[in-house]
């Protein structure tokens, strides 16, 4: 426990005055105006704008620190994405080369249509274990006119053979510039995939076209993570990859009418229009970051934020495309706010403590003060009056002597002796009542000291006597 000394209690007594003076006047202000649960309202208004500025800089630190984590693992898993997506696709690239190069499908693309049938079985055996080995959905072989003469589906109940395909793009372009990759939606099954395409050259001219074609369910399963959508996207700016089932086949921006009018030509994506997404770009966040508005997945019919990034994905389309949600940086926002206001409400109930204590200090001040000055006021009261009853006692003592005293040759009478004694016994009584009076003044002093010290020694305060 402090003990006050008496130069500290005179410094806090001066302190006390001048919170409480108005302009050293000696005039006090209106309280309830000025102060707030004895706090100056200036100290609250500073307090709470440092608490704004706080809660402001705390929080707009967590988001950036929330979308940096979110970037950084976003980046990491585009590119495992993106390196996932090239060695999938990448050993299916080959595959219409291989078969180009096959002896048996060149003299079936040479042979006259009559003559075919007879060569089929070494082909439909090729085809299938080429395609089982692959994992492939289909291989098919082309002839000049676009028509699927041959294919390793040839057994099943839903077959390409038969189809003519002159009407794909992959089919043109691998026929004048010998490969193509092509994504679309099969017209026979309505199954999308992903078409790889390669010319069968013979001695002095094309024969025909192979074509793989492949599935990409096992690569959207696999990217399915929560709070997060991955998609590819063609050079039509068309999704052909999704995570999220509602976005496949569907354009980030508006097409232009003779584009449309090429994509429902070529039955690309099932021969129907294409609609927008959704997708609106926003604003830029770091170099190949960015925001965007796009629908929600998990609430159809609304709209959110996300944070997307982009990377290249040759050969499946132009860019591959991860869309993150802020909800783990809204989170962190959430958790900093909460502790400023947790730091705030600690300091809030510090300072209104410590100026209760204060407060309590000053009261317990006033009142020793108030007791000094009666204590000095009792003193002085007591000798005044004791004062005032010696000079009477002296007075009736010597005016009784004087009465009955009876001089003679200098000496008195017998009678004399008496009165002497009777002085003497008289001042007793003074001598006494005066040592009794400051006593009892004091002990009502202490009495009232010590009650006054317990109620400080219970609120953490010193006394000292």
């Amino acid at each position: 426990m402090t003990a006050f000394t008496a130069a500290n209690a005179v410094a806090f007594r001066r302190l006390n005055r001048y919170d409480f003076d108005f302009a050293g006047t000696g005039a006090f202000p209106d309280v309830s105006i000025m102060m707030m649960r004895g706090v100056p309202l200036w100290a609250w208004a500073a307090a709470a704008g440092l608490y704004v500025a706080a809660a402001a800089a705390a929080t707009e630190l967590a988001w950036h620190r929330g979308l940096d984590a979110l970037t950084d693992a976003g980046t990491h898993r585009l590119d495992l994405y993106a390196a996932s997506l090239r060695s999938e696709l990448g050993r299916y690239e080959i595959l219409p080369a291989l078969a180009a190069c096959r002896g048996s499908i060149k003299v079936l693309l040479e042979a006259p249509r009559t003559a075919r049938r007879a060569l089929l079985p070494a082909v439909n055996y090729y085809l299938e274990a080429i395609n089982k080995y692959a994992g492939s959905v289909a291989v098919n072989v082309i002839d000049l006119d676009g028509k699927v003469i041959e294919s390793s589906n040839w057994n099943q109940p839903v077959s390409f053979v038969g189809t003519n395909v002159a009407y794909r793009p992959y089919f043109a372009d691998s026929i004048t510039s010998g490969s193509d990759r092509f994504f679309g939606i099969e017209t026979n099954t309505g199954q999308p995939g992903l078409y790889f395409a390669s010319a069968v050259r013979g001695k002095q001219k094309v024969l025909g076209a192979t074509t793989v074609k492949i599935s990409v369910d096992q690569l959207e399963t696999a990217w399915r993570v929560p709070n997060e959508a991955a998609m590819v996207v063609d050079d039509n700016r068309v999704v052909v990859i999704s995570t999220v089932p509602a976005w496949k086949f569907t354009a980030l921006a508006s097409m232009p009418a003779k584009r449309q009018q090429q994509i429902e030509a070529s039955r690309q994506y099932a021969g129907g229009k294409v609609e927008t997404l959704g997708y609106e770009r926003l604003d830029d966040w770091r170099n190949g970051v960015w925001f965007a508005r796009l629908p929600d997945w998990s609430h159809p019919g609304r709209e959110r934020r996300y944070l997307v990034m982009s990377h290249s994905a040759p050969p499946a389309g132009d860019a591959i495309m991860l869309v993150l949600d802020l909800a783990g940086a809204r989170r962190q926002q959430q958790l900093a706010f909460s502790f400023v206001i947790g730091a705030f409400l600690i300091a809030l109930l510090y300072g209104l403590y410590a100026v209760q204590r204060r407060r309590t200090i000053a009261e317990c001040l006033r009142a020793q003060d108030a007791l000094q000055s009666a204590n000095d006021r009792l003193e002085a009261t007591v000798q005044q009056r004791t004062a005032a009853l010696v000079r009477a006692i002296d007075a009736c003592v010597m005016n009784f002597g004087t009465s009955i005293g009876i001089p003679l040759d200098g000496q008195h009478l017998p009678l004399a002796t008496h009165v002497q004694q009777l002085q003497d016994i008289a001042k007793q009584l003074v001598q006494t009542q005066l040592r009794r009076w400051p006593s009892l003044a004091t002990r009502q002093v202490r009495k009232t000291n010590s009650s006054n010290c317990c109620s400080l020694n219970f609120t953490g305060i010193a006394c000292q006597h």
